[in-house]
């Protein structure tokens, strides 16, 4: 990962870094080389993190924090399948870095377990109401159809956030509550 590390912070021609299935959240090491590489490099414009969790390793997501306060060039983030729901600190890592970064605009958090606790959504809807950057959300397979206190947060932000273009929501639940589909109905139309 070193020898990765120092080819980013060189080489400024790569637009496109996918280390997805790479167990970097098992290893501080790697994950403070990217770190370091994503604060330097300002070519990098996909960053794609997805698999393997974060949720076993807390310092992980902090390092993303981290990079991600200080890098300007990445403008699509994929962290799906990081279990980052799972884990409390992780999402609030999250939120902060999604509050200062302005670059990111499409953001995929499929499958994370967002909708188990809905403390974890709070913190997205804070994040989407106050940086407004994100045109693409993809937030499939986070079971958030079963809070229904979730879809009222996501409900909340899309009111407030106009910025978004898509949001994808699919395998979520939506039909395990009577209200789901009005929250969201509710929030298209003031969205138009």
């Amino acid at each position: 990962m070193i020898l990765l590390k120092e080819s980013l912070v060189q080489n400024k021609s790569i637009k496109i870094l996918d280390l997805s299935h790479n167990n970097l959240g098992l290893n501080d090491k790697c994950m403070i080389y990217l770190k370091e590489a994503l604060e330097i490099n300002d070519s990098i414009q996909r960053l794609d993190l997805g698999w393997k969790k974060f949720n076993e390793n807390e310092k992980c997501i902090q390092y993303m924090k981290d990079a991600l306060e200080k890098n300007n060039s990445i403008q699509i983030l994929s962290l799906d399948w990081k279990n980052i729901g799972v884990n409390e600190k992780n999402m609030l890592n999250l939120k902060e870095a999604l509050t200062k970064n302005n670059s990111i605009h499409t953001l995929n958090l499929h499958n994370n377990y967002l909708g188990i606790n809905e403390k974890n959504v709070l913190k997205l809807k804070e994040a989407l109401i106050k940086n407004k950057s994100k045109k693409k959300l993809i937030l499939s397979f986070n079971q958030i159809g079963n809070n229904q206190k979730s879809l009222l947060y996501l409900k909340e932000a899309l009111e407030v956030n106009n910025s978004i273009q898509e949001f994808y929501l699919g395998k979520n639940e939506l039909g395990a509550k009577e209200n789901n589909i009005l929250y969201l109905k509710e929030a298209l139309e003031k969205k138009n």
